[in-house]
């Protein structure tokens, strides 16, 4: 299964890094959904649910608390959270 790399970083740690197979967050104009190749983007975050679906099949569910900042380019998928999550 074909899969990207993803950071999830806060001011205070690391909360998530690791290859998925895709990616669903909350953006500003509802949510936004990533997947291997996908085109560049860079969008602002809002609170809500964040689901990942890892290589291995298991999938995770983090609770966005704070406003924050995707970014995707090559293959590389960076979620920058303000605060807790």
């Amino acid at each position: 299964m074909k899969s990207f790399n993803l950071n999830i970083i806060t001011p205070e740690k690391t909360v998530y890094e690791g290859r998925v197979v895709s990616l669903m967050v909350p953006a500003a104009l509802g949510y936004l959904g990533v997947l291997v190749n996908h085109a560049p983007l860079a969008a602002n975050l809002h609170k809500g649910k964040i689901s990942i679906k890892k290589e291995s099949g298991e999938k995770l569910t983090l609770n966005l608390e704070e406003k924050g900042f995707i970014e995707v380019l090559k293959n590389k998928v960076t979620l920058i959270i303000s605060g807790g999550i």
